[in-house]
């Protein structure tokens, strides 16, 4: 057998290579402008591609020089480089070398200015890492903007990839607005000139301006992600954003900022009348994205509002289909109704008009439903079985559309209670209510008095006159609230209005309810006082015995045992008129 000399084996595989880059070439031509008389050349298939999916860098963004030579550089091996410098940015990480993570990442920028996770990995660890490693907080506040700043220019690279403007919009409202030093990272935004100036070709200043509070970061955080959504809506230069997020998280982050903007108000500032106003803002804004239709994980288009009218679709179709099988369905709802077991409260609010009911009544009668349903399921399986073979074409059909409306109906409950729908539509009412805004301002003077450690209430002295102050009827002393009664006084309000809203007894809020109850607990017994036998607050700590006791939070049987063993009556609560 006869051997390929080496020389001869090269020249063979010159000539295959030689004849391989033919094909490639027309493969791999790029798109050109030829001469002056302007015509395009679309060029080859990946050309058209990248073109198709816009993809090339000129669409995707600007085209940084520096990025393109140094990708032409890298002859082929910008993923082994990339690689590498992943690896080394990771271990300058672990090592706190801040300096060389950000050579190791800058350089990884030019070689992939369109690759989301470079620009924000950097931006994270210079917003959230390399800050913390400072202790004054001013300095805190100018590496959290230098991240930012670098998302900024990360965008110009990427204008239609929406991911930019939704981290742009997640670092601005809860790193500056729920960081431990959030009360002064929000003053230095509001007093940040210089960097509202360099939002001026992005954003109008009023856009995410306060009004007398001044600049805000969540409204500013509002101004990003509604940019978000206008990309992939409206487009960039004619061209829409590609949806890379699930729908239902990616419109609940604008509408979100709202609410996360008046509850930062309310923490730093005295309650007024305009919170209400602010609050109806973040209430109107949420319902728009609860009727938003939108495809969910599993592809079922839905909104997060339709869960009534998938309910009388489901009626309807249940109605049609018994008319193929008359009477089988109350014969088997009859023998199961033991079981369901409704009462007629129920009944009447499953059978009543939805938009006649309150929140609280319409939550009674979702629950209710849910029971029945889970009675209706099997006997949907009995009517159909019970359909003649001459109906049963159609009865199928009708029995594939009660399915489909079952599971758009479980699809919404399940995304309802994915982002706390229910809860934040309850919420957002309920703050409106002139109610509320008494508790809050009640809740405020509260914390105020506490922090001065004025406990009880105390009679009011007149310096000038050198004497006790008397009241507006000139009868008696003047007598202000300390911080216990105006705990009180905050817990009666809030009760009153907040009564309608189940929701919001299982959420955070009222843990932070309990929290404030905890230190009401201990000023009584700073002071020597029993706890309020008619806490405004008592029935719901006796139904959540097992988290108020984390707090120390006495049951009413522990307050009846505690009288009875001392012989001592439990301190009144403040008596207010509420009407």
């Amino acid at each position: 057998m006869s051997r390929i000399s080496p020389f001869v084996l090269k020249i063979i595989y010159i000539c295959l290579i030689v004849a391989l880059l033919i094909p490639l070439s027309f493969i791999a031509r790029p798109a050109t402008h030829r001469g002056e008389d302007g015509k395009y050349d679309a060029g080859g298939r990946l050309a058209n591609l990248r073109s198709q999916y816009n993809l090339s860098p000129a669409m995707l963004g600007e085209i940084d020089p520096a990025s393109e030579t140094m990708k032409l550089m890298s002859l082929g091996f910008r993923s082994v480089a990339a690689t590498s410098l992943w690896l080394n940015a990771i271990d300058a990480q672990v090592k706190k070398d801040w300096d060389q993570q950000a050579t190791s990442l800058n350089t990884l920028m030019m070689i992939q200015p369109n690759f989301h996770k470079v620009w924000d990995y950097q931006a994270h660890n210079l917003a959230y890492n390399i800050s913390v490693e400072f202790d004054d907080y001013e300095q805190r506040y100018s590496w959290v903007k230098k991240g930012l700043q670098l998302l900024r220019t990360g965008l110009t690279f990427n204008h239609r990839d929406h991911r930019f403007t939704d981290t742009l919009g997640k670092y601005t409202g809860q790193k500056i607005g729920r960081s431990d030093e959030k009360v002064e990272f929000r003053q230095l935004f509001r007093n940040d000139d210089d960097y509202h100036a360099s939002l001026d070709d992005i954003f109008e200043r009023d856009s995410y301006d306060a009004g007398q509070y001044g600049k805000d970061n969540w409204l500013l955080a509002y101004q990003w992600f509604n940019r978000s959504v206008s990309m992939v809506e409206q487009g960039t230069g004619g061209e829409k954003a590609a949806l890379r997020s699930k729908e239902l998280m990616f419109y609940m982050n604008r509408p979100a900022q709202r609410r996360n903007h008046v509850i930062s108000l309310q923490n730093e500032f005295p309650p007024e009348e305009t919170f209400k106003f602010k609050w109806q803002a973040a209430h109107d804004d949420w319902l728009e994205f609860g009727n938003r239709e939108f495809h969910s994980s599993g592809n079922v288009s839905m909104s997060l509002e339709g869960m009534v009218k998938s309910e009388i679709e489901m009626r309807k179709a249940r109605a049609e289909l018994d008319t193929y099988a008359p009477g089988v369905r109350d014969k088997l709802l009859a023998e199961s109704e033991a079981i369901v077991a409704l009462t007629p409260e129920e009944k009447r609010l499953m059978n009543a008009n939805t938009e006649t009911l309150t929140e609280s009544e319409k939550l009674k009668a979702r629950r209710a439903f849910v029971r029945v349903e889970e009675a209706n399921l099997t006997v949907d399986d009995s009517v159909l079985a019970a359909v003649s073979k001459e109906d049963l074409a159609v009865a199928q059909m009708v029995y594939a559309r009660i399915k489909d409306e079952i599971n758009r109906m479980r699809t919404i409950d399940k995304d309802r209670g994915t982002i706390n729908y229910q809860f934040w539509k309850d919420r957002t009412f309920l703050e409106m209510s002139a109610g509320a805004l008494d508790a809050h301002q009640s809740f405020y003077v509260a914390h105020e008095k506490h922090r001065s450690a004025i406990y009880d209430d105390y009679y009011v002295f007149d310096k000038q006159a050198n004497s006790p102050k008397l009241d507006n009827t000139g009868g008696k002393l003047a007598k202000e609230l300390g911080s216990i009664d105006e705990f009180i006084a905050g817990y009666r309000y809030w009760a009153d209005v907040s009564g309608a809203y189940p929701s919001l007894e299982s959420s955070a809020l009222f843990d932070i309810m309990l929290e404030d109850a905890s230190k009401v607990r201990e000023m009584l017994v700073a002071i020597g006082q029993p706890w309020p036998k008619d806490f405004p607050f008592q029935k719901f700590i006796d139904s959540n015995s097992s988290v108020a006791a984390k707090f120390g939070l006495p049951v009413s049987s522990d307050i009846e045992q505690l009288e009875l063993r001392l012989g001592l009556p439990a301190r009144p609560s403040l008596e207010l008129n509420l009407d």
